[in-house]
Formats: C-alpha cells, sequence, structure tokens
C-alpha cells in the first residue's frame, strides 16, 4: 500500500505556496468558490466572470501536476477579455484545498466541478468548453467521457499524454519496458484512468497541442493521444515552444488557431 502510494505521488506537485497570481491583478469580478468532492473533501477555486456584458460561454480549466493555481493563473488570465466566465480550481491537496491526490481522487474532484458547473448559480451560461492541460487534461478525459452531454461545446488538450503508464516509464529510459509495466501494473499504475481508453467517446470538437521540444511530458504520447481521437479534431504541433508554452506567450500562428477555435465553438455577437 505504502509503495502504491509512492507510485502515484510521482505524478503529483502539489504545494500552498502563493505565488501571487489572482484575478484582482486585473480587476476582474469573481467569486471564490467551495465544491464538494468525494468524501466530503473541498476544492477551493474561484468563478471569474467576463469581462462582456453577455457571457459566451464558461471556460472551466483543469490545471496540470504542480503548484496550485496562484501558480497556474498566468496560463487563463486572458479569458475574461475574450468575453467567457472562467472556472478554474485546486484539486485536492493543492493550494486551499482538503485532502491528499490520488488517481481515483483527482479524476473525482474533476467529476465534481463538472456537476458544480452545472448546478451552481454562479454559472449563467452553461455552454461550456474544457481546458485541460498537462496531467488535467489527462484525468479530464474520462471525466467529461462519463458526464457527456449537450452543454459541451468543445474541449482544449495542452500537453497532455495517452497512457500513464507510458508516461511514469518515459521518466526512468534505462528500465527495461516490459519489466518496467509489470512493475507498475503490480503497484497501482494500471490502465484505469488513461486517457486512451476514453478519448474514443469524445465526439466533440477537440484541439489537441503538443511541443517537439516538450521535456516534461513526450510528444509520441500526446500524438498518440490525438491520433486514437475520433474526429472531429485538431492538431496544433509546436515546434519550438516548451511544455505548456503556448498558453504563457500567446502568439503565432498556433495562438491564433485557438482563438479560431473558440469563436468557432462560442461565436462572437454583437448588440
Amino acid at each position: 500500500m505504502i509503495l502504491n502510494f509512492k507510485l502515484e505521488s510521482l505524478f503529483f506537485y502539489p504545494n500552498s505556496f502563493n505565488y501571487g497570481g489572482h484575478p484582482n491583478n486585473a480587476n476582474l469580478s469573481f467569486k471564490s468558490i467551495k465544491i464538494i468532492s468525494e468524501n466530503d473533501i473541498q476544492l477551493d477555486g474561484w468563478f471569474v466572470f467576463s469581462q462582456n456584458q453577455l457571457s459566451r460561454g464558461t471556460i472551466i480549466h483543469f490545471h496540470g501536476n504542480s503548484c496550485n493555481i496562484t501558480n497556474h493563473w498566468a496560463f487563463i488570465d486572458w479569458i475574461p477579455s475574450l468575453g467567457f466566465d472562467l472556472l478554474t480550481f485546486d484539486y485536492r491537496g493543492y493550494g486551499k484545498s482538503d485532502g491528499t491526490p490520488s488517481f481515483k481522487g483527482v479524476f473525482n474532484d474533476c467529476c465534481a466541478v463538472i456537476k458544480f458547473a452545472r448546478q451552481n448559480s454562479l454559472v449563467s451560461n452553461r455552454s461550456f468548453i474544457f481546458l485541460g492541460q498537462s496531467l488535467g487534461g489527462a484525468f479530464l478525459i474520462r471525466a467529461i467521457a462519463e458526464n457527456l452531454d449537450k452543454d459541451i461545446l468543445g474541449i482544449i488538450l495542452d500537453s497532455s499524454f495517452a497512457s500513464f503508464s507510458e508516461m511514469a516509464l518515459s521518466k526512468f529510459p534505462l528500465v527495461p519496458q516490459t519489466l518496467g509495466r509489470e512493475l507498475l501494473n503490480k503497484y497501482g499504475i494500471t490502465n484505469e484512468f488513461d486517457p486512451e481508453n476514453f478519448i474514443d467517446k469524445l465526439k466533440i470538437n477537440k484541439i489537441f497541442i503538443h511541443s517537439k521540444k516538450d521535456i516534461v511530458v513526450p510528444y509520441n504520447l500526446g500524438e498518440r493521444l490525438y491520433q486514437l481521437a475520433p474526429e472531429p479534431k485538431q492538431f496544433l504541433k509546436l515546434d519550438s515552444a516548451n511544455h505548456l508554452a503556448l498558453f504563457l506567450k500567446r502568439k503565432g500562428k498556433a495562438w491564433e488557431s485557438i482563438i479560431h477555435f473558440l469563436n468557432f465553438l462560442a461565436p462572437l455577437t454583437h448588440p
């Protein structure tokens, strides 16, 4: 059991340090929110209101495996200016959220957030676009597959991967593949949450982003996830950026493709 926990913990690097990222920095209107997940775990988050009078929809952000939302805010602070409401949160064990992260726990957190968005009165526009980054995108795929409905317009998957075991093995290149898979499976890293087992159910609009120079998540694992996905789908291959860099730099043709994707899902309207 202890070894099982340690293997899962290789994927999670939470902390409660305040990195300074906050909606107040841009004078955005927001509400601090608490979301109840499995076993009464309380998740901390923000619901940030669109800067437009009428929201175009709600983008829900599922961040990567490290730090907390005060660090990840830099990836999403632009969203309200495009007319979208924004919901972002910390998984269990991250930031001010309760508990300790685990595969099952973080998956249940993703499902709890989708349920919250569908039911809470703060969310006035229930046309949803999901943004999953790295580990967040990996858990999000099964969460969407089990919570599909017509209110989901599309999904953006930034630097995610097809398989948790393959992701783990990529960090230990000297371990023989067959032996590595046997050990991972024996001690808790199974295919239960592997995105490649659920991506075929997502027949909604999808856009995948991955850099050839990603030093965190191997490019081939992101490309494989895209190849397994059904249409409609797009793939943005970045040649120069590193892990998650597109949402920090926000420029170039790849970024134009993201904006075009959002405009396609939720067309701009003029009064």
